[in-house]
């Protein structure tokens, strides 16, 4: 009967197999950044379709799917050799991450899209493809049903007789005056609403308005009871 093998068994044939490393089959490889790339990009689009924030950052959202490449490359490298698994960890571990994140949800992503990296550079594909599906559904069935009204500043710029008018547009939404400037006839009004989204035709509607001369609507971050 086989004794069962120490730790130092464990080094010493890594050591001794070391020479064999670097010898990933090319269709091996290939498949691992494929599947990688592909589970990627439905992270790319489920954070595109999730995205709740005040500014959407592109930018970031393709990090997302290079941070799974690399990952990948990472695992797919140190998972033949346990002595460069360690050294790699080491080097690994004076990482940091010192970019704020404004978004808690945008933490969720980032560990998935390392999670994907991992699990497809540790060849469970079918782990990686069912595991994204499921949370992506997830994310899509939480966010549609647990979805709120978007808060807005919204700055109009108008004549003194058009303020009745512009505050009619208003009727049926949750909005508050935060500030109201006048200049002689001009006056200035800063309003914060509540909308389902940007393309509710508001801004369109008031700059129609005689009277008015620019309006501005905003989306903050800002949540605030009105």
């Amino acid at each position: 009967m086989d004794k069962a093998l120490s730790f130092r068994d464990v080094i010493k044939n890594s050591i001794l197999n070391m020479g064999e490393f670097g010898k990933i089959d090319i269709l091996d490889i290939l498949t691992v950044l494929i599947i990688t790339f592909i589970v990627s990009l439905f992270i790319y689009f489920v954070y595109i379709k999730t995205y709740r924030g005040a500014s959407y950052n592109n930018s970031y959202n393709i990090s997302l799917i290079l941070m799974s490449l690399i990952t990948s490359m990472v695992i797919l490298t140190i998972s033949s050799n346990v002595v460069l698994s360690l050294g790699m960890v080491g080097a690994l571990s004076i990482i940091r991450f010192r970019t704020p994140i404004k978004e808690p949800f945008d933490i969720v992503f980032m560990f998935w899209s390392i999670a994907i990296g991992i699990s497809s550079g540790a060849r469970f594909h079918l782990l990686t493809v069912v595991g994204s599906i499921f949370i992506g559904l997830v994310l899509l069935i939480l966010t549609r049903f647990t979805y709120e009204l978007n808060n807005y500043l919204l700055i109009v710029h108008c004549e003194k007789n058009s303020q009745d008018a512009v505050f009619n547009k208003l009727q049926g939404l949750k909005y508050r005056v935060k500030s109201k400037n006048i200049v002689g006839e001009k006056v200035e009004i800063s309003i914060e609403v509540k909308l389902k989204n940007e393309k509710d035709n508001l801004s369109d509607e008031i700059s129609a308005i005689a009277g008015v001369s620019n309006t501005i609507l905003v989306k903050t971050s800002i949540s605030s009871d009105i």
